[in-house]
């Protein structure tokens, strides 16, 4: 294991860990297969991984290292869903990729201190980012966002992800909106404008 990742479990099991547990009874490989395959319906409405792990398999036990990345992640996860104004849409995309951030943690725990250029966290920052004022009351750009965020999610939790390819691609995708929804936004501004022109020579004419 790197020096990095080496660190940042230590630091973690400090944080996490108040008493060290049992001889554990369950690989890493096997935790992370568990965390990609958790169903679609069992992240409805966010919870905790490390309860939806205890309520599928009661029987298990996680080194020290493991259980403290998943209490971390869930510490983290909520910390960010109480800071960040996300409607219930939006929040559940974010929801669905948290056990693959698991994962990726769980594979390389230096992650949030090497900080490669390409990442699943550089794709959350994104999507969390874009969904910061959400409303559930959507319009076409909000739905638009939403089946784009879909397609990040699918690609996510699929195996092999490129995040290089995934994060241009959702970039160019919000640039590309951004763009769209400012014009709609001028166009907006300028009706309104032309109403209130409209108004004040209809009052001038009645008061002459």
């Amino acid at each position: 294991m790197p020096d990095t990742s080496k660190t940042v479990i230590a630091a973690l099991q400090d944080r996490y860990i108040r008493q060290a547990g049992v001889d554990s009874n369950t690989s890493q490989d096997t935790l992370v297969e568990f965390l990609r395959e958790i169903p679609h319906d069992q992240l409805i409405g966010g919870g905790l991984l490390a309860d939806l792990i205890q309520s599928a398999h009661p029987d298990w036990r996680l080194t020290d290292e493991d259980k403290a990345v998943l209490i971390a992640v869930d510490d983290c996860n909520k910390m960010v869903f109480r800071l960040s104004d996300l409607e219930a849409e939006a929040e559940q995309r974010i929801f669905e990729i948290i056990p693959e951030l698991a994962c990726q943690i769980l594979l390389n725990p230096g992650i949030p201190i090497d900080l490669p250029e390409f990442s699943i966290l550089e794709v959350l920052d994104l999507m969390v980012n874009c969904t910061v004022g959400s409303s559930d009351d959507l319009v076409r750009a909000g739905e638009q966002l939403m089946k784009k965020l879909d397609e990040v999610v699918s690609v996510v939790r699929a195996e092999e992800t490129d995040y290089k390819d995934l994060e241009k691609d959702l970039q160019a995708f919000l640039d590309k909106e951004q763009v769209r929804v400012q014009k709609v936004e001028e166009r907006l501004a300028a009706s309104e404008t032309g109403q209130l022109r409209s108004q004040r020579s209809k009052k001038s004419r009645l008061r002459r």
